[in-house]
């Protein structure tokens, strides 16, 4: 709009600018044909002229205006305000005709001659000349009495003009911000229901699939989009219910056969004898089914989380006292390891305790099996434990491998692991970061990577404190 503004008063001012000047020339020629028309009146006259100039060019002015008459070939009159830097010969004259004798009709004739022929009709044109100081609009006549010119300076219409484009300048910021106002005001209006629909999608998680975007009077372009969304998410929660349905089915129906065959596997070793080729075949079965229960409970465990249907026994859980233990057990666990921890006394908090020591041993779990030590440096595990603000954050430390940025990316999704062939080097399967965040955040917390530099690796798990 402010371009279009400017634009319009560009054209404006220009259009303005040339009728005024041409305005002037209309007036010039008007005014030049009828003062040449007759003999040249005396010089009183034209500085009365003058002044009628200034008042109709200029509004008054002083030294706007400026004349000059010459009757045969001499100075009649010139304005005692003609610029210095303006020669008269600088004019136009060679394209008005010469004034002669002859073709002067005299002031009488005598009865007994023919009537002379009448005078040479007046001759006008306009010219623009400029000085260093001023540019001016001359208008040159001749005829057979005298030759004049009449130039008035164009400083006058760049004053109007200059006056013009201030009011202008004054007025479009106002003028914009009422434009812009206004253009908030209908748009807010007219944008309301994609706004609405932009905070339902900003919205919409795994416990947020029953949203639904609300509409009364919108145009009918947003109730089509508002029904489309509706519609998707209708499709997106029926499928997604579904699928957290089968894995949770799925992860309880596989528990009771599971836990019959390790019974039955447990029961039949005893019976063997004992370092016999069977007992080692049965052991290497029971390791795997073991590790199938391991999986079906953290798929268990997500789908509820998934579901929003994770219950949470809540108790008062002393979390200092809990890392105090881990740091024990990590000692017992990695001797080889150099093991520290700086953990703040009395880290009270509102959990369900055995998902938290899930979550806790899993981290110190990862920290031991994924850590790295280099030939000349001696692997290491820290924990420590402190209250930022309203907050109390455990931070797990280790050396490690270098992990990549595409990595990293993936480190929480489940059922990823740093091993990309999936083998057996490294125990687990890649549903241990995943489930741990989806505990921690049914908490009200959550467990991020904080930093991966120099072959140390840190997970940040944090909780609201009371």
């Amino acid at each position: 709009t402010g371009i279009a503004l400017f634009g319009f008063a560009a054209a404006v001012d220009w259009k303005m600018r040339h009728d005024k000047i041409a305005g002037i020339e209309k007036e010039m020629r008007v005014l030049l044909g009828r003062e040449v028309s007759h003999p040249a009146p005396p010089e009183h006259y034209w500085r009365h002229i003058e002044k009628v100039l200034n008042d109709l060019f200029a509004q008054g002015t002083a030294n706007a205006v400026i004349l000059y008459v010459q009757n045969d070939q001499n100075e009649y009159y010139q304005s005692a305000s003609w610029p210095s830097e303006l020669s008269i010969n600088a004019l136009p004259w060679s394209q008005l005709p010469e004034i002669t004798a002859q073709n002067r009709p005299p002031p009488r004739f005598p009865f007994n001659r023919p009537p002379p022929p009448p005078p040479m009709p007046a001759a006008v044109i306009v010219r623009q000349l400029s000085t260093s100081s001023a540019t001016w609009q001359f208008g040159l006549s001749a005829s057979s009495f005298a030759r004049l010119a009449i130039g008035v300076n164009l400083s006058i219409i760049d004053a109007e003009m200059l006056a013009i484009r201030q009011a202008f300048l004054l007025a479009v910021p106002f003028a914009l911000l009422l434009i812009g106002i206004g253009a908030a005001i209908l748009s807010g209006r007219a944008l309301a229901p994609l706004r609405s629909l932009t905070n339902t999608m900003q919205q919409v998680t795994a416990k947020g699939l029953h949203q639904r975007i609300e509409h009364s009077n919108e145009d009918k372009e947003f109730l089509e989009l508002i029904a489309v969304f509706n519609a998707m998410l209708e499709r997106l929660e029926r499928s997604f219910f579904q699928a957290s349905r089968f894995s949770a089915d799925a992860a309880h129906e596989l528990k009771t056969p599971l836990a019959i065959l390790q019974g039955q596997i447990e029961q039949t070793m005893a019976q063997v004898e004992a370092g016999s080729a069977v007992q080692v075949r049965l052991s290497s079965v029971l390791d795997e089914i073991q590790r199938l229960s391991a999986i079906s409970r953290k798929l268990l465990l997500l789908s509820l989380a998934d579901a929003g249907r994770l219950r949470l026994h809540k108790v008062r859980f002393n979390l200092s006292q809990a890392l105090e233990n881990l740091l024990e057990d990590a000692q017992m666990l990695a001797p080889q390891l150099e093991i520290s921890g700086e953990i703040s006394p009395n880290l009270l908090i509102e959990a369900d305790a055995d998902l938290l020591l899930q979550v806790l041993h899993n981290l110190l779990s990862n920290a031991i099996k994924y850590n790295f030590s280099a030939k000349q440096q001696q692997g290491w595990i820290q924990i420590n434990a402190y209250r930022q603000q309203n907050r109390i954050e455990v931070a797990i430390s280790n050396t490690a491998a270098p992990i990549t940025d595409a990595e990293q990316a993936r480190l929480f999704e489940r059922f990823y692991r740093v091993d990309s062939a999936h083998g057996r080097q490294t125990d687990g399967v890649g549903l241990g970061l995943s489930l741990s965040r989806e505990i921690a955040l049914a908490h009200g917390g959550d467990l991020r990577l904080s930093e991966v530099k120099d072959g140390k690796v840190t997970f940040l798990l944090s909780f609201l404190s009371e």
